[in-house]
């Protein structure tokens, strides 16, 4: 068994050396330089990487920052996004233990008869026996061209890709939770400017019957006063099954199937716009951005698949050897006389596949072509959604600002019609006309507000970084790859 050991030592110690002196054949895959390619002017960053990581934090709303907390712990598509970074993970693990030798070991008992016409195989003559077999076997495939390396290669990168998709749905489910929440909160300004509108008109209502009563005005006043307060209620029940709606999707978004009873709304008073908006934003932040990165990944593992594809063209080497003992006898094994090994090489190389190999290896060039355009997509259109953000943000601003100054100027003008019709100095048209105006301006402004704060949303997920590590974030333990 000394020489088996021998053997086996020699074997690994060979098989070790040829994998060392091995090249990786294929393409070399180098990051790409973001901002060299797409060279935007250097601003100062004036926000902080923690600060793009916990960026919803800034819209100084606690109620929706325990929200997204419970968001992040509770959502089942961000616990099946972990599950599959962890498999991805575990996948290239598994491919590593190419590198090793395989090892293994058994043992056979058998109990067998040889034929009568053919010549006893113990060498007591008996033809019915027992043998007992106790076998190690060790083989290695060395990584001559860099197969497995490439390999590799390209599922830790499949595995990085996994990571930027955990990052991007999880931004994702950010953005859309609190955009949710805004919708809800806006749906909320709705409702409450709508009761304070039937509170008004009612007022007016009594008002109108007043003067009808003191001959004053025409029971056609009262009539078409008590008609636009109606029309004014009837307004609600469809923005309340918007409100309801939007209250149900947001407890989806946190892994919820209904909405806890007695849960309070955010109200949209609790929001307010962050002050480190970007007015330009550099390259560098972009190459941060999960969808990028993801992009970036999935290049990587198709630049590394044509180094698979050329090694398969090239000639495989496999070493084994094996060695035991048999004996007819379970308490013989490892006696005298009973040890036996073998050690073997295996050199082979392609010769005729019908073209099958050139063709692989063109198809995974072609892919690593195809992956490099959709990472300058991924990234053109990542410039184009921070524009398109910025663009926003600006406009939003003006729109508020003229929203809120239309507001402020129809509340005086109301309050003045008001007043002079119930002095009898003003018709109950003028008067109408006035509220409406009023009633349009408000709803126009907390639309106005709404949408500041949700493209505010926007631009801040354009620029958010995916540094949180997914699997700690899940509370489990990471794999090394």
């Amino acid at each position: 068994m000394n020489l088996c050991k021998v053997l086996f030592a020699s074997l690994l110690m060979g098989g070790l050396l040829v994998s060392m002196a091995g090249c990786a054949v294929g393409p070399d895959f180098a990051k790409p330089d973001l901002a060299k390619a797409f060279p935007s002017p250097t601003v100062p960053a004036t926000v902080s990487p923690d600060e793009r990581d916990h960026w919803w934090s800034s819209f100084g709303a606690p109620a929706m920052d325990e929200r997204v907390a419970r968001a992040l712990r509770d959502s089942p598509d961000i616990q099946a996004a972990q599950e599959a970074l962890l498999a991805a993970q575990e996948t290239a693990l598994a491919q590593r233990g190419a590198f090793f030798p395989a090892v293994t070991a058994g043992v056979n008992p058998t109990r067998q008869k040889t034929s009568g016409a053919l010549s006893s195989v113990p060498a007591d003559g008996s033809y019915v026996y027992s043998l007992h077999t106790a076998q190690l076997s060790i083989s290695y495939s060395p990584d001559l061209f860099g197969a497995n390396r490439r390999a590799v290669e390209s599922l830790v990168a499949q595995a990085d890709e996994q990571r930027y998709q955990w990052q991007a749905a999880r931004l994702t489910l950010i953005a859309n939770l609190c955009v949710g929440l805004i919708d809800e909160a806006s749906l909320q300004a709705q409702l409450d400017a709508i009761d304070q509108s039937v509170r008004v008109q009612q007022q007016s209502l009594e008002i109108a019957r007043k003067r009808y009563a003191l001959g004053d005005a025409a029971q056609s006043d009262v009539l078409l006063q008590s008609a636009t307060l109606t029309a004014t209620q009837a307004q609600r029940p469809a923005i309340e099954k918007q409100w309801l709606k939007q209250r149900d999707r947001n407890a989806a978004l946190e892994g919820r199937h209904m909405v806890d009873a007695g849960e309070r709304s955010v109200a949209l008073g609790d929001f307010t716009l962050p002050t480190d908006l970007p007015t330009s934003v550099p390259s560098a932040w972009l190459e941060q951005r999960p969808d990028i990165q993801a992009a970036e990944a999935q290049w990587h593992a198709a630049s590394a698949q044509v180094g698979v594809a050329v090694a398969a063209r090239l000639p495989a080497l496999t070493l084994s050897a094996s060695g035991g003992s048999s004996a007819a006898r379970f308490g013989d094994l490892f006696g005298p006389g009973t040890a036996f090994w073998n050690l073997a090489g295996d050199l082979a190389a392609p010769i005729l596949d019908g073209g099958t190999l050139r063709h692989q290896q063109r198809s995974a060039e072609a892919n690593n072509r195809r992956a490099a355009a959709l990472y300058r997509s991924t990234a053109i259109n990542a410039f184009a959604d921070v524009g398109d953000a910025l663009h926003a943000v600006e406009a939003d601003r003006r729109a508020f600002d003229l929203a809120q100054a239309a507001r402020e100027t129809a509340l005086a003008s109301y309050r003045i019609a008001q007043t002079q019709y119930a002095a009898g100095d003003m018709s109950l048209i003028a008067l109408l006309t006035a509220e409406q105006a009023w009633r349009d301006a408000e709803l126009s402004l907390i639309t106005a507000r709404a949408a500041r704060l949700e493209d505010a949303v926007a631009l801040k997920q354009s620029i958010a970084s995916g540094s949180e590590d997914p699997v700690r974030a899940a509370g489990k333990e990471q794999p090394h790859i």
